[in-house]
C-alpha cells in the first residue's frame, strides 16, 4: 500500500506544476488550462480512491487491523490531493461563474468534498476508536439514538 502511494509522487509532482501555471495563467488561457486540470485532479483522485478501495478490500479479507502506515499513507494521499485541489477549485469556480465551461467541474467538487469528508477522522481516532471498542468501551447504539433526539429536540 505505501508502494502504491509513492508510485503516485510523479503524478502529484506533475500535478502541481500544472496546478502552479494555471494559477499564475492569464484570463485568455485559463479556460483552456483549467480544462486540462481539473481532468488531471479527476484522474489522480480516481487512483487514490482506487488505492483506498483495493487496500480496505484487502482488509476486508483478512479482518485484520490495517497497519498504522498503511494508513497513515492513505490519509496522506488524501490530504495531499486536496491540498491542491482546494485552490485549483476555487479558481475553476471563478472560471465558471464567469461563463467559461469546464467539463468536469462538477465531479471535482464531489471529489473534493469527499475528501474533505474523509479527512475530518484522522487515522489515530480511527485507532483509538478501535482500542476503546476491543477494551469493552462501547456506548448502546439505543443510548446514541436517545441522546441524538435528545439534542435534536432541545
Amino acid at each position: 500500500m505505501v508502494r502504491a502511494a509513492e508510485n503516485l509522487e510523479g503524478h502529484f509532482r506533475n500535478y502541481e506544476a500544472q496546478s502552479d501555471r494555471f494559477r499564475q495563467s492569464s484570463e485568455a488561457t485559463a479556460g483552456a488550462q483549467a480544462r486540462e486540470l481539473v481532468a488531471y485532479a479527476n484522474f489522480i483522485y480516481d487512483r487514490i480512491k482506487r488505492i483506498d478501495e483495493e487496500w480496505t478490500a484487502q482488509l476486508g479479507g483478512s479482518g485484520g487491523a490495517p497497519p498504522d502506515a498503511d494508513a497513515d499513507a492513505v490519509w496522506e494521499l488524501y490530504a495531499k490531493w486536496c491540498g491542491k485541489a482546494e485552490a485549483d477549485l476555487r479558481r475553476a469556480n471563478e472560471l465558471d461563474a464567469k461563463g467559461i465551461t469546464i467539463q468536469g467541474i462538477d465531479r471535482l467538487r464531489q471529489a473534493y468534498y469527499e475528501a474533505r469528508d474523509l479527512l475530518s477522522v484522522v487515522p489515530e481516532q480511527v485507532r483509538r476508536a478501535a482500542r476503546s471498542a476491543q477494551e469493552g468501551h462501547t456506548r448502546p447504539l439505543g443510548e446514541i439514538r436517545d441522546e441524538l433526539r435528545r439534542e435534536l429536540h432541545s
